[in-house]
């Protein structure tokens, strides 16, 4: 669902800033989004729930969450508002009957989980398994302030291709999008919100 959409505060969020960036986006801007982009959003979503269901499909919906408000961890942040639940890829995955629920490596993603607990948990009392990865402290000591901002600059390429990204190994954080499935195998990519410390708690 589009409801309720912020943009997350770069100043707080440090993978927002280094995961979208680029040479006009206005990195200053944090909270709802205009109010025309959720519609045209939620239009959309409307529409494929339609078509889907027109093919046969189940169509379930994730429960609308208000992400305007601010929510901190003790000791480690505060941000002002959430993010969206327009991308459940991002937090939940199965593999066979088994439900995954990442972790997630944003700080304004740390509770949206919420929009999608009662459909799993209504999964669970039917019958599936039901996993949960260890919820991150996120401690600034988790992101690396000095990684480089312009993805368009050299240092950045040099970052990508050693391999290094904003998260660092200070805990396990990972994205469900992350991983792709093929057959018996399942393939997880290091990114800006999955470190190897992440991948080697879904591993085992």
């Amino acid at each position: 669902r589009g409801d309720n959409a912020c943009e997350p505060d770069v100043n707080v969020d440090p993978v927002w800033k280094y995961l979208f960036h680029s040479e006009d986006k206005d990195l200053g801007r944090r909270g709802p989004y205009p109010k025309s982009l959720i519609d045209a959003g939620k239009a959309e979503l409307d529409n494929l729930t339609r078509v889907l269901q027109n093919e046969g499909v189940t169509v379930r919906r994730p429960e609308i969450v208000d992400f305007h408000k601010p929510f901190n961890s003790p000791g480690s942040f505060e941000v002002p508002n959430g993010f969206n639940c327009t991308c459940p890829r991002d937090i939940l995955m199965t593999v066979g009957n088994t439900i995954l629920e990442a972790p997630m490596g944003l700080r304004t993603r740390f509770f949206e989980y919420q929009a999608y607990r009662p459909l799993v948990q209504e999964y669970f009392k039917e019958g599936a398994n039901w996993v949960t990865a260890p919820k991150g402290v996120m401690r600034d000591t988790l992101y690396d302030p000095a990684y480089p901002v312009s993805d368009s600059g050299i240092e950045r390429r040099d970052a990508l291709a050693k391999h290094k990204h904003i998260t660092t190994e200070a805990e396990p954080t990972f994205d469900a999008a992350d991983c792709m499935r093929m057959g018996r195998d399942l393939f997880f990519q290091r990114s800006f919100v999955s470190n190897e410390f992440g991948i080697e708690w879904f591993r085992r």
